[in-house]
């Protein structure tokens, strides 16, 4: 028996994803503070920041999840 509240299929809890890509500044690096917020504001929605994506050694993506209603 499962104690969350997401939509299951059998004994599987069912996830759905989000990919964050945020932009570059003018540098070519990212923003903390506004990474920061961005990544605030999905948790705030529910969303759990599950990994990262890189290419050639650099971070281009931010995998969050959070069960399905």
């Amino acid at each position: 028996m499962s104690t969350h509240d997401g939509e299951t299929e059998g004994d599987f809890l069912l996830w759905e994803y989000k990919i964050l890509t945020p932009k570059p500044s003018l540098t070519g690096k990212l923003d903390p503070d506004e990474l920061e917020a961005q990544l605030n504001r999905l948790g705030s929605e529910g969303w759990e920041l599950a990994a990262t994506t890189t290419y050639s050694g650099t971070t281009h993506g931010f995998v969050c999840k959070r069960p399905m209603a």
